[in-house]
Order: C-alpha cells, then structure tokens, then sequence
C-alpha cells in the first residue's frame, strides 16, 4: 500500500495522516479522503481522465539545511550568547550590535583557552583576530606598535562596544605622563601645558614659603582659593582623559602606522620602521624621571 502521508487532498486540501481513510480513484490512481471522494462522488481529476493520465506524487521541494545559529562572546564574562539577546543573560550588560561572528571552530578554541585560564583579562579580544582591521589598520600592527596588552585590550573593547569612553588608569595618574611616554605628542604637549598652568597657585604658595612674602601682591589667602579651584579643574581635566586617553592613542597609533606603511617598499622594511618609532623613546623616558621629580618637589613644599 502506498504511504501517502503529507500529501494534498484535491478536495478539501488537507494532508492525508497516517491514520486517514483513504480513496483512490481506480481510473487516474489519485488520493482522496474517503469522505470527501463520497461527498463529491467523483475524482477531483476527472476532467483530466484519458488512457495517458495517471496521477503522480509530487516530490516534496528540497529543504535548505538549517544554518547554525550565530554565536557571540560576552565581552564582560566571557558568555556565549546569541544575536537575539537584547542583554547578556549572565551578566545583564547590553549586546553590542558591532560585536563580530564567533565560529564553531574559534569557539571550541576560546572555550579550551578560557579552561586554562589562558585568556584571563583578555575577554575585549575574544570575537577579534589579528587580521582584523580597527581604523584601518590591523590589529596585529597595531600589537607590534603599542606592545602594552593593556592598551590593546583596551582598544578592542572600544571596538567592540563602538563606544571612544575606555578607563585608562595611567591616564588618570597623569595625561601628560601617559601621551608622552605613548609618543602622542600634541596631546600631551597641551595637557602639559593645560597642567603647568593650572599648577600656577601652587607654585605661588611654595614661592611664599619660601620668600615668606607675598607674589605679585596677591595674598596668601587669594592663591589657596585658587589652588583649591584649580585642584578641582585638574581632577575633572584628569578624568576627561582617563576615560579618552585610549581614544587619542588609538587615532595617533594609526596615523602613524598608516603613515609608516606607506612610506614603507615593503613589510620587512615597515616592521623596522615601525620597532623604530614605536613608544617610548629614551628621551621621553628621561624627561618622565625629571617630570616626576619635579612633581615630588611639589608635593613635599605643599
């Protein structure tokens, strides 16, 4: 007996069950349900009935093979999650709509790592390879350039989240400190100069310790009041750059990098060019020791 489960009753157009009555004309061979063929008392292909017509089963269309669900990495804890999550079902932090596939084989490989422990405070560099490019460049020259994993670290999650504002506690410590040694030179050329100026009633009220008279014949009073305001300035001054230190070292690492690959005939010559103008330079170290120095002679006068 054929099996005519799932096929189309001509007649009232619902498939035939494995449990179904079922009719079949004895001229064309077409299925129907028996109470149908009764109702109707006819073959719903009766128009088509000749000695060439028999009636064939029409194959079922090919199904396309499901595609395996798109997996992410939770670049908080490490979670899988799925593209349908509004939020991480682990840790609540919202999905970044930016966040790059993760493949079957590249998880099994970050679940093995993530086992060893090998991947611990690397969670932003999960869904990134090295080929990847950020701004342009490749996260690898990017690597080769900064070498502080804790800048790169930070840079993925910038990239990954879509979002500039990244905590960098050197930057907190000290802007200037931080752009120097980080050879980005504009930024901290003007934080200095922003620091130095804002370091002014300070210096005014050492000046006074030491001369034990009044500066400009402002009081002593005056520069304490302004001390304390610009103290205020300076930690919202230092705070602005340590949630956008990361930004502006991102932006002039690729600018120089990009400016560097170009100049460059080919990639052995860039990969010098590139160890050669990576941070820091022994210069910039020096002038950190005396800036330090300076800073300490501050402190201890205050």
């Amino acid at each position: 007996m054929s099996d005519y489960t799932g096929v189309l009753c001509p007649y009232c157009g619902k498939p035939f069950t494995a449990d179904d009555d079922i009719a079949v004309c004895p001229e064309c061979g077409t299925p129907h349900h028996r109470d149908c063929y009764r109702e109707h008392g006819e073959c719903a292909n009766l128009t088509l009935h000749s000695p060439a017509f028999e009636w064939e089963r029409i194959p079922e269309p090919e199904r396309e093979p499901e595609k395996p669900e798109i997996k992410y990495i939770c670049p908080r804890c490490k979670s899988v999650i799925s593209r349908d999550e509004m939020f991480c079902p682990h840790c609540g932090m919202p999905v970044p709509q930016t966040l790059p596939e993760v493949s079957e084989e590249k998880m099994q490989e970050l679940q093995e790592r993530m086992n060893e422990g090998s991947l611990q405070g690397t969670t932003a560099m999960y869904s990134l390879n090295s080929t990847d490019k950020i701004d342009g460049v490749t996260l690898a020259d990017l690597m080769s350039y900064l070498k502080n994993p804790s800048y790169i670290i930070a840079i993925c999650r910038q990239e990954i989240s879509g979002k500039r504002a990244v905590f960098s506690l050197p930057a907190l410590f000290s802007p200037t400190l931080f752009f120097l040694y980080n050879k980005v030179w504009p930024e901290g050329i003007i934080t200095m100069i922003v620091s130095l100026i804002l370091a002014i009633p300070d210096g005014m009220i050492v000046l006074y310790r030491l001369t034990n008279s009044t500066v400009f014949n402002v009081p002593l009073a005056t520069w304490d009041s302004l001390s304390s305001a610009c103290s205020v300035i300076n930690v919202l001054f230092n705070l602005f750059f340590a949630f956008f230190g990361i930004y502006f070292l991102r932006k002039n690492a690729v600018k120089k990098i990009t400016r560097l690959r170009s100049i460059s005939k080919d990639e052995n010559e860039f990969q010098v060019l590139l160890k050669k103008h990576a941070p820091p330079s022994k210069a910039v170290i020096a002038f950190i020791g005396i800036y330090i120095a300076l800073l300490i002679f501050s402190l201890f006068y205050l």
